[in-house]
């Protein structure tokens, strides 16, 4: 795999806990070239969500050949389920009303062995001190009852995954908060 991707030791991993619901491990891939190389966190998690469901391995020349196309604040949502389909995914859409079915339906897919595409509003995360919209793509794959575990990101408390998940704004003509993407 890519250098930019680590499927047995990397910080993504969750101690062992009883409590812990989801995937012991992850494949994942992190864009931590960005900007310079256009390495955008879209299309990590993406590839992300390809390798465990197409078991396709990406490399370097991967992520330099599908451009992420970028808009003003990033991957598009569009453009990241576009990326999904065009390796042969099968995409799966899931938006909800409010933030409380935003999150029991997340935690569905976790625990059905599903992880799921999230796109974050880091900006609402007060514990990140952050005032502006800050847009990123992660896969959550497993939880507990304090946090949520991110790619590209690492563990989350939940009370501010709920605020990032709930505030990301308008993307690509509809609104991404409480909403997630599945592959079979």
């Amino acid at each position: 795999m890519s250098s930019r991707t680590d499927t047995h030791n990397g910080p993504y991993l969750y101690p062992p806990r009883a409590n812990v619901r989801g995937f012991a491990q992850l494949p994942f891939y992190q864009n931590p070239q960005f900007p310079d190389k256009k390495t955008a966190c879209g299309l990590a998690a993406a590839f992300t969500m390809l390798t465990n469901y197409k078991h396709k391995t990406f490399g370097d020349s991967d992520f330099e050949n599908v451009k992420p196309n970028l808009g003003p604040f990033g991957t598009t949502a569009g453009r990241v389920e576009e990326i999904m389909k065009s390796y042969g995914g099968t995409v799966h859409f899931h938006k909800d009303a409010t933030l409380d079915a935003g999150v029991v339906a997340l935690k569905g897919s976790i625990v059905s062995h599903s992880p799921a595409c999230v796109l974050l509003d880091l900006g609402a995360a007060s514990d990140l001190k952050q005032s502006w919209f800050a847009g990123h793509w992660v896969v959550a794959y497993a939880f507990d009852n304090s946090e949520v575990h991110l790619t590209n990101y690492g563990p989350m408390a939940w009370d501010s995954f709920k605020r990032c998940f709930d505030k990301t704004v308008l993307t690509n003509g509809g609104g991404m908060g409480r909403a997630h993407y599945t592959l079979t």
